[in-house]
């Protein structure tokens, strides 16, 4: 009899454009009429997603002109998207390591109450992980004792992690993202990494990566 070979089926996170649009948008509260006129302006987000959002549909079956929360719209923009969501079926075979490509984006697109914590602080650079839409925001501050450069790190939703730390360095702050990330898909697979150093070859240009145990007594990893 050949080897059972053994599944896990787990539901992703996926990301939406519209979820975050929403979720940045000043708006707060405002008559029908007005936000079917705001979503249907709408160019950078594709149009299959808006229609599988719900909203418009919602907003069609009421009165131009009666009152909408941009809250009800998160509720009724989530409910519709989760037929989007999908399932992946790993077979148990290696653990689940998670890539760390990133891409800036603009500050523009950060929310307001993110953008009030930034205290005397003003901001260089910002990036996000394009697998989780982590983000790493890298700011500047003048204090008492002269400059000085932090990275602040937050999850898809815009939320610290806790406990809340600032990171004096990109390094340690995509370190940190790393490992939230592989904890967080631990279960996406049964069996223990070959590597254990692997992460730190992202930041190098050399996509190859090989480690080898030297010696028994303690043994000595070698990185390549």
């Amino acid at each position: 009899m050949g080897n059972v070979r053994e599944f896990d089926s787990h539901r992703l996170t996926t990301y939406s454009h519209l979820m975050e649009w929403l979720q940045a948008l000043s708006m707060r509260s405002s008559e029908v009429q007005q936000w079917l006129a705001t979503i249907q302006s709408i160019t950078s987000i594709r149009q299959d997603e808006i229609n599988s959002s719900g909203l418009i549909q919602f907003l069609d079956q009421l009165d131009a002109t009666d009152k909408v929360t941009k809250a009800q719209l998160l509720t009724i923009a989530e409910k519709g998207l989760v037929a989007c969501q999908l399932t992946l079926r790993t077979e148990r075979t290696t653990t689940y390591r998670p890539a760390l490509q990133s891409a800036a984006f603009s500050s523009e697109t950060i929310p307001q109450k993110i953008l009030d914590t930034f205290t005397d602080a003003g901001i260089i650079s910002c990036h996000k992980l394009m697998s989780f839409n982590y983000r790493l925001v890298r700011l500047k501050f003048t204090g008492m004792f002269g400059c000085g450069e932090i990275w602040v790190v937050f999850d898809e939703n815009w939320q610290r992690f806790k406990p809340y730390q600032d990171y004096i360095n990109a390094v340690d702050a995509i370190d940190f993202l790393y490992t939230v990330a592989a904890d967080r898909f631990s279960a996406f697979s049964s069996k223990s990494p070959l590597n254990y150093y692997e992460r730190y070859s992202l930041l190098g240009k050399n996509s190859s990566y090989k480690e080898w145990v030297v010696g028994k007594h303690p043994p000595s990893i070698l990185l390549k």
